[in-house]
């Protein structure tokens, strides 16, 4: 919502910049535990495990890498959102 209302302000009152990061499905702790089953839905473990299988989890330092590029290439508009597939460094 912040972010919607910066993009909306007119861009000579602007004096900070916001960007909304989607990292990408991560390859964490947590995700080793929703792909256990240990008090997981099926439907929600099955498709963590097909994307572990899949090799489509993003290591955090790769996602942070890339997140930093976009911020210091200005890849994106003040209080847009970016994904981590939308960019290629």
């Amino acid at each position: 919502m912040l972010a919607e209302q910066v993009k909306s302000s007119p861009a000579s009152h602007r004096t900070y910049h916001i960007l909304n990061y989607a990292p990408g499905p991560l390859d964490t702790p947590m995700q080793t535990i929703l792909r256990s089953g240990v008090d997981t839905p099926l439907h929600v473990q099955t498709v963590f495990m097909d994307m572990f299988k899949n090799q489509q989890l993003i290591e955090p330092y790769t996602t942070a890498c890339k997140m930093v590029f976009i911020l210091k290439h200005g890849l994106y508009e003040n209080g847009g959102h970016v994904d981590f597939y939308d960019v290629e460094m």
